[in-house]
């Protein structure tokens, strides 16, 4: 604890002095002496599509007036005097194109699919109250019936009015400085570049600036990327519950827990896929220190449909006079201290979640099979077409293939469709027992089916998908294939989705040893995505009751707030930070108790196994659960002493040989739970490494898991310390090569040791 002080002082005063750097504003958004308000004009839009696939895409455009009144140092109204919102439908334009100010009004009318403007509009004008500090908002306050989706267009608006820089005394040349900054994606580090042309007398006092997030270095916020099954980097630590894995006998490692913050998952929230951020730019022409215009653009990368989907947003504010209104105070007010946005869980909700809403109405009337006959056919032809120019040398032949480009629509297009729609696409192909007859051709259009069916992820799919493996209509390595896409790929997992492939792992049902590992694999994975733990379920409530009771607020940033007392939202069950996920009926939800039925039934057919490779398929699905549930049953095969484990070695087999490699598979299996759950399965490995009695390549192995639990420095020497006396010469060395690899990373998960 003492080792990471010094580093966390760092942090701390490196962000004091970036603020108190950030002493003016560079700019004001409301002339100075004026009686009433300013008035902007206001544009934003939001395009759903993929650049590499088609140039078709969905939007949602909103045009309005905004009226701002200073009301005193630092304080401020707004509010919408008129407001309209437009959806378009399958405009054929690129991603990039953002705006529609080219569209000729024969376009508009046949692409525009809703313009509204009544109770949008409504309540738009309703006003809201910020203040602000050093160009930097503080809080915004809004009235209690304000609907999120509204204060998400004022949040979005309230991030581009901020200029947290001091104003640089010498224009004569370009200008660089840095700030933390909150907004709609998280409190991040921003870069401010200001150039202007003061040798051009008429440019006197005008001047451009643009701003850059960084989103590899923000507060509270994951810092991983999530791609595929894999993680770059190091995994996030989801710090949002103090430390217990349910194991009395092991004392957990607090430090990190206590010292807040660490690199991870923001507070009370699992990791989860989520609209990635990739990149916001915003650009401002300032004249005399006052805004005359101010757009920003960003780029989101949303994973769906085993895909990329690109969400292209852009937003313009531009001065339009100070002629505006007086804007009344809101009243019954709440207080927000962050611009980040509150995404409503129902679905219904879509002006909140507008990416869901473009989805829903882009695949609206969708012909989804006739979709993908033609392309799937199209496809196969190009195909075939490829290899078989391969098979003739034709290396160098200039002909453009769009076969890769409709792979995503087509997996797509399954996602979207029903057990009736997927059967009626289901290729002849397909349904032959003896593939390796067929001609290569058919065999294509086999493995190409199989393909996209297994990475679709819809619930649809993965049960067809199921129903053929039982029906042994796969071979058996198309089997394990398609188990594998339904373990990375799963979109939105229910508990009918975990009951069809779970069945598919302790049943078995005809499949090879290697396939029952992988369908207990996908099994696990599917309830880790799909369940919540009691222990982040418990710590919530507590942190509540706690936050209550103390009248304390707790900054994700600062530690306790001394700011005034703490209320807690009694509409936050409604709201999510994270747009990972659309949302699942009550019914089809995976509660911690429906979590801990299956940790029971995947347990008993552990402790029932006596053959090694069942043991060890057994294992690994429990241990991709990625739960503290699931450590509580692992233990007894990470000591070595499950019942079973005495069975279940061969005629002729060393016995203690065998239970030996069984502990090292479950050892291992704990650096899936380590991933989300560090400091429950800390203790475990570091106990087992100090213990030297234990086999050198087992204690190695615990060593391997523990570097994954994101230890504390005292932990760091202490670990030191036992391979300095240690008496194995290849344990020293491993260990002093390991954290010698892992100081001189840049991982932000290592910054601590």
């Amino acid at each position: 604890m003492v080792g990471i002080w010094p580093f966390t002082m760092k942090v701390v005063i490196a962000i004091v002095l970036l603020a108190a750097a950030a002493g003016a504003e560079v700019f004001r958004f409301v002339s100075p002496n004026v009686q009433g308000s300013s008035l902007l004009d206001v544009r934003g839009a939001i395009t759903v599509g993929a650049l590499q696939l088609t140039r078709v895409k969905t939007a949602l455009e909103y045009n309005g007036t905004l009226a701002i009144e200073k009301t005193g140092e630092g304080e401020y109204l707004a509010k919408f005097t008129q407001f309209t919102l437009d959806k378009y439908d399958r405009i054929d334009r690129t991603v990039q194109d953002a705006t529609f100010d080219d569209l000729s009004p024969e376009e508009r009318r046949a692409a525009k699919v809703v313009h509204e403007q009544g109770a949008y509009e409504a309540e738009m004008k309703k006003p809201i109250k910020f203040s602000m500090k050093w160009g930097k908002v503080l809080r915004m306050e809004a009235s209690q019936a304000h609907q999120q989706w509204s204060l998400n267009i004022y949040r979005a608006i309230l991030t581009l009015l901020q200029n947290g820089v001091k104003q640089p005394a010498n224009l004569a040349v370009p200008f660089i400085d840095y700030s933390y900054e909150d907004g709609i994606t998280g409190h991040c580090k921003v870069q401010y570049e200001i150039v202007s042309q003061p040798e051009n007398q008429l440019a006197s006092g005008v001047y451009n600036m643009s701003k850059t997030y960084n989103y590899k270095q923000c507060l509270g916020r994951p810092v991983y990327m999530h791609l595929k099954d894999v993680h770059r980097g190091c995994a996030g630590v989801c710090d949002n519950h103090f430390p217990d894995n349910l194991l009395s006998r092991y004392e957990e490692e607090h430090t990190d827990y206590e010292m807040k913050p660490t690199p991870g998952c923001p507070v009370n929230q699992q990791r989860k896929d989520s609209l990635v951020t990739v990149q916001t730019i915003s650009k401002y022409n300032v004249s005399n220190g006052v805004l005359d215009e101010a757009r920003s653009e960003s780029l989101d990368v949303l994973h769906l449909f085993g895909g990329r989907m690109q969400v292209f947003t852009r937003l313009w504010l531009g001065l339009r006079g100070d002629q505006g209104p007086n804007i009344e105070q809101p009243s019954n007010t709440k207080v927000y201290e962050t611009l980040q946005q509150r995404l409503p869980m129902l679905e219904e909700d879509e002006l909140a979640i507008p990416v869901y809403a473009l989805m829903r109405e882009h695949s609206k009337g969708q012909e989804y099979p006739e979709f993908f006959q033609k392309h799937f056919d199209a496809v196969i032809r190009e195909l075939h077409q490829l290899h078989g120019n391969q098979k003739q040398g034709q290396q160098n032949v200039q002909q453009g293939f769009d076969a890769t480009a409709y792979i995503v629509e087509l997996i797509q297009a399954i996602s979207g469709m029903t057990e009736e729609e997927i059967r009626k696409t289901m290729p002849n192909a397909v349904r032959q027992q003896q593939p390796k007859q067929m001609s290569e051709e058919d065999q294509l259009r086999r493995q190409i089916w199989i393909e996209l069916l297994g990475k679709a992820g819809s619930k649809t799919a993965v049960k067809i998908a199921i129903e053929l493996i039982k029906n042994k209509t796969f071979t058996a390595s198309e089997t394990r294939h398609i188990l594998q896409d339904i373990a990375s790929f799963q979109s939105y997992p229910d508990t009918e989705m975990i009951e069809q492939v779970l069945g598919l792992c302790i049943q078995g049902q005809g499949l090879t040893s290697t396939g029952k590992t992988t369908a207990c694999v996908a099994a696990g994975k599917v309830i880790s995505k799909a369940c919540d733990s009691k222990v982040n379920q418990k710590s919530q409530k507590e942190q509540r009751q706690w936050n209550g009771q103390s009248g304390k607020h707790w900054s994700l940033y600062h530690g306790p707030s001394r700011q005034g007392p703490w209320k807690f939202d009694a509409g936050a069950e409604k709201y999510e930070t994270t747009m990972g996920h659309l949302a699942i009926k009550p019914q089809f939800r995976c509660t911690p108790d429906k979590l801990q039925e299956y940790v029971q039934r995947l347990t008993r057919a552990l402790r029932q196994a006596t053959e090694f490779k069942q043991i060890v398929a057994y294992l690994n699905g429990m241990a991709k659960i990625e739960k503290p549930e699931a450590l509580v049953e692992l233990i007894d095969f990470v000591e070595g002493k499950a019942p079973n484990m005495q069975q279940m070695h061969e005629p002729g087999e060393d016995q203690w040989e065998a239970i030996n490699f069984v502990r090292r598979v479950a050892i291992l299996s704990l650096r899936n739970v380590a991933a989300k759950y560090p400091k429950e399965v800390n203790p475990i490995v570091r106990v087992i490494y100090e213990n030297t009695t234990e086999p050198v390549q087992t204690r190695i192995l615990a060593f391997d898991v523990w570097m994954n639990t994101q230890p504390a420095q005292w932990e760091v020497e202490k670990v030191m310390q036992v391979a300095n006396k240690d008496t194995s010469l290849e344990l020293t060395h491993y260990v002093y090569t390991a954290l010698k690899t892992a100081m001189n990373a840049k991982e932000p998960c290592y910054q601590l040791l």
